[in-house]
């Protein structure tokens, strides 16, 4: 875990030393944008034992947030920051029992891990009007809140609560993302963002056995301006 941080620290340390080191008449010429965007995050805990792995399912999440691109070279490298609500978490299938032991039906306990997620991350960019892009760099996430419930597949009147779990996971997590995706420009200044990323946590964010890291694809469109 202290390896995987001290990593990850070193390498949003780079890319951000990157940016300050661009010279003066280039950094008065970058263009700043910045945008907003939103999409689903397919993501589930990967764990450090086989058996848990059978159990943990892929389940649909949401995230969005804001960002900023700054160009720090030509029209081609970009530094790209984002603040996000991410939520990512996992289920697992159940048998739901009634208070004499005796079976309900089937159904999911689903984990909902709530971050604040800050990514770091280079883009490049191809093309003249429509562009394709590539983008590669770490994150760190903060841990906002935790919570699981089941989820029933059959029609019943009774009400399942909501458990809290902050507990059971740690607060800090970070990884890598990395994506691709297209700009394709809508107005003067304005384009629209489609595209997808992948993130993988390399810090243990469970604080009981097995050892689990956050995995997740994530689909998201945004929408990005000149300032």
């Amino acid at each position: 875990m202290k390896k995987w941080g001290i990593i990850i620290v070193v390498i949003m340390f780079w890319v951000l030393t990157l940016g300050a080191q661009t010279n003066d008449s280039l950094y008065q010429r970058k263009t700043v944008r910045i945008g907003i965007n939103a999409g689903a995050n397919i993501c589930n805990l990967l764990a450090s034992e086989p058996f848990y792995n059978d159990l943990y399912q892929w389940r649909f999440q949401f995230y969005g947030g804001i960002f900023q691109d700054i160009r720090l070279k030509q029209n081609f490298l970009f530094l790209h920051t984002e603040f996000n609500y991410s939520a990512m978490g996992t289920m697992q299938r159940i048998h739901i029992t009634d208070y004499n032991g005796d079976t309900l039906g089937t159904g999911k306990f689903k984990y909902n891990l709530h971050y604040l997620q800050i990514p770091v991350l280079l883009k490049f960019k191809f093309g003249k009007k429509v562009r394709f892009y590539g983008e590669i760099g770490p994150y760190v996430g903060f841990m906002v809140a935790a919570k699981g419930g089941i989820d029933p597949d059959f029609s019943t009147q009774t009400i399942y609560p909501l458990y809290n779990l902050a507990d059971n996971y740690y607060v800090v997590d970070a990884g890598l993302k990395g994506g691709l995706g297209v700009e394709i420009p809508v107005l003067n200044g304005q384009s629209l963002l489609i595209g997808f990323r992948y993130t993988q946590g390399f810090i243990d964010v469970s604080r009981f056995a097995p050892r689990d890291w956050n995995a997740g694809i994530g689909f998201h469109v945004g929408y990005m301006f000149d300032i």
